[in-house]
């Protein structure tokens, strides 16, 4: 086993544990975290559907929904996110998952339900040639073309209202904790640059671990992001061939207002691109 390996699995475990409900952590900050699944599964409805969660990582949306009786597939592109997900849905019949590029590869047809959980839009990441905005626009291109007629998409993500130019020096702990495996470790967020008018946000990320055995690894990159304003969601959307059928600023339902931070959309296919 080699660096590479206990730094993406020391991340893959932590994450999981930090998504996980616990007692000690705050109303608002649980609703931050895992509001989306309650708002995903009241809003589907109970009947059996046949869904696509994209990006469904270690299974945190993936496997609740599956038990709640529907069919689910996801994909992501990490293998040890994806091993996490295996383990917690090896006894569903109605769920699978498998590593799959969102850009480059296809997403299949005629789902009735495709998710976009968590703030998966807002960090998703340019390929190749392609920016993280182009991507963005992309993901709901995409989605709209793997839903069935009438089918619906789910997606939230941060769009910040009142975006500003800013820059933070300061190193935050985003989390921490030891893995299964008994390295101990911290996942860090640095030097952080906001654009207001490009909407476009910089920083850096360091992950450093120590192993069982006291071997330390260090691993830092640079993460770009773009927070798209809630009118061009709502363009995305629509060009897609989606019709908005709720918008709300949180997953409490409140209002998209001037200090939305998050956006929060249910939109139904209405016609073919």
């Amino acid at each position: 086993m080699n660096k590479e390996f206990y730094l993406n699995h020391w991340y893959a475990d932590i994450y999981e544990q930090y998504y996980k409900p616990q007692e000690n952590r705050s109303e608002e900050d649980e609703q931050e975290l895992n509001g989306d699944l309650q708002y995903i599964l009241s809003t589907i409805g109970t009947a059996p559907k046949r869904v696509l969660e994209v990006a469904c990582g270690g299974g945190r949306l993936l496997e609740p929904i599956a038990r709640a009786g529907h069919d689910v597939t996801g994909f992501d592109m990490d293998e040890y996110m994806l091993k996490k997900c295996e383990i917690r849905i090896k006894d569903l019949k109605n769920a699978r998952c498998y590593k799959a590029n969102a850009i480059t590869e296809e997403w299949g047809k005629d789902y009735e339900v495709v998710v976009m959980g968590g703030n998966l839009l807002t960090n998703i990441e340019g390929f190749g040639d392609m920016d993280c905005e182009e991507a963005q626009r992309l993901f709901i291109t995409k989605a709209a073309e793997s839903l069935a007629s009438n089918g619906r998409l789910f997606f939230a993500c941060v769009c910040y209202a009142g975006h500003e130019t800013s820059f933070d020096p300061e190193e935050y702990t985003i989390f921490s904790g030891k893995d299964d495996l008994g390295s101990e470790g911290q996942f860090t967020m640095f030097d952080q640059y906001d654009d207001g008018e490009t909407r476009r946000h910089k920083s850096k990320r360091r992950i450093k671990i120590v192993t069982k055995d006291g071997e330390e690894y260090i691993k830092e990159w640079e993460k770009s992001k773009h927070y798209p304003s809630i009118s061009k969601l709502r363009n995305w959307v629509a060009e897609a061939g989606l019709e908005i059928e709720s918008e709300a600023g949180n997953y409490d339902g409140d209002p998209v207002t001037e200090q939305t931070e998050w956006a929060v959309v249910w939109a139904k296919k209405v016609f073919n691109m």
